[in-house]
């Protein structure tokens, strides 16, 4: 959840509508509710590639037709991204430090 719930029953009128965060802060807990989470932000610092085409799109200007509409106002008022795959979580290192 990321607004308080009594400007998310204000915001279910917005509803499917696009969002786009208001300033840095609120962009980054977004991105931190669904892209660092996300399956499909895949970028391989090593080789510079994949990532997320619908991350890259959100620093267009919402007017944009090229703006992610996967970025919306969800039934319940709070911002979503309705491509969003949860990544499968890293595995838990033993308790020697090593990893499975």
């Amino acid at each position: 959840m990321m607004f308080t719930d009594d400007l998310a029953e204000r915001l279910k009128a917005r509803a499917g509508e696009k969002y786009q965060p208001s300033n840095g802060t609120e962009g980054h807990i977004f991105m931190e509710g669904f892209c660092f989470r996300c399956a499909l932000d895949n970028f391989d610092e090593d080789s510079g590639k994949g990532g997320c085409d619908i991350l890259a799109r959100s620093f267009l200007p919402i007017e944009a037709e090229e703006y992610p509409g996967e970025w919306q106002y969800g039934d319940d008022g709070q911002p979503k991204c309705t491509a969003f795959s949860a990544a499968s979580p890293s595995p838990e290192p033993a308790e020697d430090g090593s990893t499975p």
